[in-house]
């Protein structure tokens, strides 16, 4: 098949965002298909060509500016509508509603939704619904957004599928925790907690920092390390830990690293920290954090927020602690805790979840594929 993807953010990125872009295309290709990757003109950095796949930029390029961003989006409509002209694809992948809505009318357009959007006004529910009336299916990284659409109107034919994992479940199984610090050249004698992504309010960081603090008054001798972070969101993570005297000692922040190195990171840690906070519905709801697939691909123990969206995602997963978001003394008080030698039992019950739950980039863009052809064979794709 030949596939669109229609992107509206900045691309290429260093973001998370950009790594399940990347894993998108790499599984389509396996799956023999023809990528058509449209991305808005915000960047002077261009993705590397590969054999298979097609990078288009549309609209003249304007510097990212996140203040800008909702009026980059509505140009973007005029510049890709004729980019899409220009090209022969079978079907459309978007997340971005304003994209599917417009779009849906001309080409038939999956909507692969990662946030839902606010539906507490009469118009915003109005305006979901004739998304969901013009998209002709929609993909969802998780139930809890199926579910909260379905509340509002009568969805299109859906699939839910999570974010693949994008690290080798086979390398990392014989990579020891000792082999990757090595190769980190951090401490092997020390407990360490490590927490990989962005610094954004909602990934609750600040939680980790300050339940840093608690554990920095006790004496713990437990180190929690920090990968990611960018721009204002960095900074005020390290302006926390520089406000606690010595309080580096307990967190250290590494900054935003080569995605290739997040795997050694995950194997190294003692504990796999994803403290999401509970005061943002995108945190409670919408996220279906790949981290959270690389950490359970990685074999790691896991403290999570008890959270329906890190539930979902990790809750059969037989290595995972769910603890109060946003309640740093709750965390300090179970990172300080012994740990136990885990069971043989224990042991292959992580190799079992991990074979039947976790997606690759190849079988998740099977799924799509099959499900896609599923609606072509029932004319629900008719151009």
């Amino acid at each position: 098949m030949n596939v669109c993807i229609l992107l509206s953010a900045r691309f290429p990125t260093e973001k998370a965002y950009g790594v399940q872009i990347n894993a998108m295309i790499e599984g389509f290709l396996a799956s023999g298909s023809q990528v058509f990757v449209l991305y808005p003109n915000r960047s002077k950095v261009r993705p590397p060509q590969k054999v298979g796949v097609a990078y288009i930029p549309f609209g003249p390029y304007i510097r990212a500016d996140r203040k800008l961003f909702s009026i980059y989006r509505w140009m973007g409509l005029f510049f890709a509508y004729f980019k899409l002209r220009s090209i022969r694809c079978d079907f459309v992948i978007a997340n971005d509603p304003i994209q599917v809505g417009f779009f849906s009318r001309f080409w038939p357009v999956i909507w692969e939704v990662h946030d839902v959007p606010g539906f507490s006004s009469a118009m915003a529910r109005w305006y979901l619904r004739w998304i969901m009336a013009g998209a002709k299916a929609i993909i969802s990284t998780n139930k809890l957004k199926i579910e909260a659409l379905s509340s509002i109107g009568v969805l299109s034919a859906s699939l839910v599928l999570p974010n693949p994992t994008t690290i080798s479940i086979s390398a990392l199984g014989g990579l020891s925790r000792n082999e990757a610090r090595a190769f980190l050249g951090i401490s092997s004698s020390k407990r360490i907690a490590v927490y990989t992504g962005q610094f954004f309010d909602w990934k609750g960081v600040d939680t980790i920092v300050a339940a840093g603090g608690v554990m920095h008054e006790r004496g713990s001798s437990m180190c929690i390390h920090l990968v990611g972070g960018l721009g204002g969101d960095l900074q005020r993570i390290q302006d926390k830990v520089d406000r606690v005297q010595c309080l580096d000692k307990t967190v250290i922040i590494h900054g935003q690293r080569p995605h290739a190195e997040i795997a050694y990171w995950l194997r190294a840690a003692d504990i796999v920290l994803i403290p999401n906070s509970g005061k943002f519905g995108i945190s409670v709801i919408d996220t279906s954090p790949m981290k959270a697939y690389e950490a359970m691909a990685a074999r790691a123990r896991i403290f999570a927020s008890d959270l329906p969206s890190l539930r979902e995602a990790l809750g059969g997963y037989p290595k995972v602690a769910f603890l109060p978001p946003d309640d740093p003394r709750a965390w300090a008080n179970e990172l300080s805790k012994p740990m136990n030698e885990e069971s043989v039992d224990l042991h292959d019950q992580t190799e079992l979840y991990i074979r039947s739950a976790i997606l690759t980039p190849e079988k998740r863009a099977q799924d799509i594929l099959l499900f896609v052809g599923d609606l072509l064979k029932k004319r629900f794709l008719g151009k």
